[in-house]
């Protein structure tokens, strides 16, 4: 890169041009290695336990243990956050086309980070039940998700590299959800200090008066 090209970049006067994947690869490791000593410091990561079962009002996911797979250092305590689904697909109707989870099955494959500094690629497959009659009324229906398939492993640099090749937004997103998680965790801190400072005023405030 000659001078001239080097003061307009900083300067912004050029652009940077569509990155190939080889390129969006060298930059993600750099932000990954870079970041990786903070990410215990920020919020919004969850346990994978957490994305395996949950229940909402009268909607549910299960997963049961003995299908679940993990790579080596990797278990249902690990913390991660999603980033991007890279493959949705469905099959079948539940007969309640006006509401969105009205597939009867889901496959699906979404990029985690690990508050470790992996990504993680977490394939998943389940079908869906209805389930009438629920709530104090009886007047509820609710969808059960019973997990078929679930395997996490490490997302190695070549598949990776075929991701930035399909997914052309992809390191722009990775870098925009750690940006939020940083923008989301300095928030917080900031809110917890004023919280702080407010304790400290009164206490010092009754210090004062019970001094006197």
């Amino acid at each position: 890169m000659d001078s001239s090209t080097k003061v307009n970049l900083i300067l912004g006067i050029d652009q940077v041009s569509q990155l190939k994947p080889d390129e969006s690869l060298k930059i993600i490791n750099h932000v990954l290695s870079t970041s990786k000593q903070w990410l215990k410091y920020l919020s919004g990561f969850k346990s994978i336990g957490e994305l395996l079962n949950w229940t909402k009002e009268y909607d549910e996911r299960k997963t049961d243990e003995a299908i679940m797979e993990f790579p080596k250092g990797v278990n249902q305590r690990s913390r991660c956050i999603r980033i991007d689904q890279v493959c949705f697909t469905t099959k079948g109707r539940l007969g309640y086309p006006s509401r969105d989870y009205s597939v009867a099955s889901v496959t699906e494959r979404n990029i985690l980070l690990s508050q470790k500094g992996k990504l993680l690629d977490w394939s998943l497959k389940y079908r869906r039940n209805v389930h009438h009659g629920l709530g104090y009324r009886k007047h509820r229906t609710g969808i059960s998700e019973i997990v078929e398939i679930c395997k996490f492993s490490f997302l190695e640099e070549n598949e990776l590299l075929r991701l930035f090749e399909q997914k052309l937004d992809l390191l722009l997103t990775i870098v925009q959800k750690l940006n939020h998680l940083t923008s989301q965790t300095l928030l917080e801190k900031e809110q917890r200090l004023v919280n702080i400072r407010e304790l400290e005023r009164r206490l010092m405030g009754i210090v004062n008066r019970i001094a006197k």
